[in-house]
């Protein structure tokens, strides 16, 4: 992403629907986003970037797309239509913030015989938790409050394998009975020392001078509302809301009210 390696924002695809506008590119769902061009606020406005698209329907639309394990942009188009299910792209996203250095996932390092994790199949050193299809988590707390509040109820986590260097699902019930220490069973951290590697088969990142153009914001005429700020949004737990905008759906949250206490279920 450059020298200086600094923030940006996009939006981070959860989950792609089946036969939709989005499932026709080669997308892979908590690696990619859509990233949005640096200086163009129009497109951090859920409302706005909702407008662009309606305008776009039935015409192709650039897109820029960063992948986390790739460490590469590129370039893609899509047709935004309707089809038989929400919206005109088919997918759900997060607003999120990304730079090469930091990757939003959590590196599962030990984890204990018979526990949770180890029952699910998760490998320690290899295995990253991306999150959800309806979530992510953006800090060590943010998962801690999920599985908290998640005791004896299965929860489906998608995991990157370094190893395979593909995503997969791991189907995990937190219990904090299994016997052990802790809900999960393992030791997961968080950070810039613990970033998904560069997966081997793709070459290096492209330089942010690079990325293509998305139309310019003033020759669409987009409406510019100054009640509504839209900022990194994360999704927690089931009292998550899709934001229904009815041509594109970004994932919307509030953070618990309750399970707030600081500790660690999975050490």
């Amino acid at each position: 992403m450059g020298a200086g390696n600094s923030s940006r924002s996009g939006y981070r695809v959860l989950a792609v629907h089946p036969n939709s506008p989005f499932s026709e590119l080669p997308v892979e769902p908590l690696l990619d986003y859509m990233v949005i061009p640096e200086g163009n606020d129009c497109f951090s406005n859920a409302k706005n970037f909702a407008a662009l698209v309606a305008k776009s329907e039935g015409k192709e639309f650039p897109l820029n797309l960063y992948n986390l394990a790739d460490q590469e942009l590129r370039q893609s188009t899509i047709v935004p239509r309707k089809w038989e299910g929400r919206g005109l792209l088919g997918a759900d996203f997060v607003l999120e913030q990304f730079n090469e250095d930091f990757s939003p996932a959590l590196r599962v390092l030990n984890i204990y015989a018979t526990s949770p994790l180890d029952k699910a199949g998760v490998k320690p050193y290899t295995d990253y938790i991306l999150g959800t299809k309806r979530q992510t988590f953006q800090s060590i707390s943010d998962f801690d409050s999920f599985i908290k509040c998640s005791h004896k109820t299965p929860i489906v986590l998608q995991i990157y394998s370094s190893q395979a260097e593909t995503v997969r699902e791991a189907i995990v019930i937190p219990d904090k009975d299994w016997g052990g220490v802790g809900m999960l069973g393992g030791d997961i951290t968080f950070g810039a020392l613990n970033a998904i590697p560069l997966r081997k088969s793709k070459p290096r990142p492209a330089s942010p001078k690079d990325l293509p153009k998305f139309p310019s914001p003033a020759s669409e005429h987009i409406p510019n509302s100054s009640k509504e700020t839209e900022g990194p949004m994360l999704c927690l737990s089931a009292i998550d809301r899709v934001c229904e905008l009815s041509l594109i759906h970004i994932c919307r949250c509030r953070r618990y009210a309750v399970c707030r206490s600081r500790w660690s279920p999975y050490h």
